[in-house]
């Protein structure tokens, strides 16, 4: 797009590790390994528009505090409701793999940000 085409995108992953150390991908709260693959549909990963464009900045260093305040977000909204002490979040660790587009058929270059790992509060 004139005059200049974007450069760069990405994809999140919301990794979380249960008190009994077994792994939950936060996005999907599917239990296991959690995939290092963009998914295929990135809009209906985000809800609505406010996520979405919280997503797209919040990568970036000047957002630091707000990966703090999503952090905390997710340790109280994911599992809140456990059955048993052991199924609560003890972690959360978010991660951002970045694409950047090369001119000219170049390759992409690729990147990965760790953006936080965090204990979540004892409740």
């Amino acid at each position: 797009y004139a005059p200049m085409p974007a450069t760069l995108e990405g994809h999140y992953v919301l990794e979380g590790r249960l008190a009994d150390a077994s792994l939950v991908d936060l996005w999907t709260k599917k239990p296991g390994l959690v995939s290092t693959q963009p998914p295929e549909d990135l809009r209906a990963w985000f809800g609505d528009y406010r996520w979405r464009k919280l997503f797209e900045r919040v990568h970036q260093k000047r957002y630091t505090l707000a990966r703090t305040k999503l952090a905390d977000y997710w340790c109280r909204q994911t599992w809140q409701n456990a059955q048993r002490e052991e199924q609560t979040l003890a972690y959360v660790k978010m991660t951002y793999y970045a694409r950047y587009t090369q001119p000219n058929g170049r390759p992409d270059r690729q990147k990965t940000f760790k953006l936080f790992n965090r204990a979540c509060p004892k409740q």
